[in-house]
């Protein structure tokens, strides 16, 4: 919202229309915000500011798994990533919160691409608040408490989210 805020202050001071590209509320956490975002969109119309916003109609996104990466695995640029990822010494991907902020559609996109690359020999370390993300994505999931792994859950032994929430006491 904060971004929408500066949007309408600028095109308030500075006599401007302004436009918001590709309006959305990504992520189920934003989601009851979007009434919000329309209601204060059609309000700075009424006021009479030139506001005005478009959004893309796709049913998949174009995010591309190195969104999720760290800086560090494009030092060097795209070839030398994608050097690194068919390294067999180097085929582990560090993951913070993969698909934070990313729309339903891309959520799968990149779920898909990370079970892709486990699957041709991969291995991908995933931290995540999403707690159903990592019951749905990870073979095992080692809960961390104070900087110490307090214990294992394997997707043998069947995950869900109740049992992940127990295990790392939430």
């Amino acid at each position: 919202m904060e971004a929408l805020d500066e949007l309408i202050r600028i095109s308030r001071e500075a006599g401007l229309p302004a436009e918001v590209y590709h309006i959305k509320a990504a992520g189920q956490q934003n989601w009851p915000k979007i009434d919000d975002l329309l209601a204060r969109i059609e309000s700075a119309q009424k006021e009479g500011l030139k506001i005005t916003a478009n959004m893309y109609t796709y049913t998949a996104a174009g995010t591309g798994l190195d969104a999720c990466l760290p800086p560090w695995t494009e030092d060097g640029g795209y070839p030398a990533l994608y050097k690194r990822l068919r390294d067999p010494a180097t085929r582990v991907l560090l993951l913070e919160e993969p698909t934070q902020g990313i729309d339903v559609a891309a959520k799968a996109q990149i779920h898909a691409l990370i079970r892709n690359f486990a699957r041709r020999g991969g291995a991908a370390l995933v931290n995540s608040s999403d707690l159903g993300e990592l019951a749905r994505l990870c073979d095992a999931i080692l809960p961390v408490r104070r900087d110490r792994i307090v214990g294992r859950l394997d997707r043998a032994q069947g995950l869900d989210e109740r049992e992940l929430r127990a295990a790392i006491g939430g």
